[in-house]
């Protein structure tokens, strides 16, 4: 009889403490969730301010912005889209920095062996300060550097319905 109860109070103590671990489980898990809602919310917050930069210029939404779209600049843009638009204006921002070091290094080396730099150099270097897009050790949110640092499929799949208003 001993043995009966004894094997009772085992099975129900183990009930209990698989129910508690499950349960201290889901609220960890929860409190991830949130945090990567919270993260995902503060990405596309700063993705916004990148996409409405390059919306408000004429030129740069044609180049920049209109191609991911078969050609049109979009009235309104989803999450997915604002995020993917920013993160190609900045691996797009990163690549034009690159681009003007280059430029640079390569002026100075002319300069130093007395030689102009050829017109068409001249002329790219001066297209490459002009726009309002920030390499990647600029841009100021460390949220929006991850969601880019994802694949596309990681972005869409994370990207579950938040609460978000553009205005924010």
């Amino acid at each position: 009889m001993s043995s009966i109860r004894s094997r009772r109070t085992l099975f129900a103590t183990t009930v209990a403490l698989l129910l508690a671990a499950t349960n201290l489980a889901a609220q960890w898990g929860d409190r991830e969730l949130a945090q990567a809602d919270r993260d995902r919310a503060a990405a596309i917050q700063a993705a916004e301010g990148y996409v409405q930069a390059a919306l408000r210029h004429d030129d740069l939404a044609t180049r920049y912005v209109a191609p991911q779209f078969g050609g049109r600049v979009p009235a309104q843009l989803s999450m997915v889209d604002t995020l993917r638009v920013a993160c190609h204006l900045v691996a797009e921002g990163d690549r034009r920095y690159h681009r003007y070091l280059e430029l640079v290094q390569v002026r100075v080396r002319l300069q130093a062996q007395s030689q102009p730099l050829p017109r068409r150099l001249v002329e790219e270097l001066d297209s490459l300060r002009a726009p309002p897009m920030q390499p990647r050790h600029l841009v100021r949110s460390a949220e929006l550097l991850a969601a880019c640092d994802q694949p596309d499929t990681a972005l869409v799949a994370g990207l579950r319905p938040l609460e978000h208003s553009p205005s924010s």
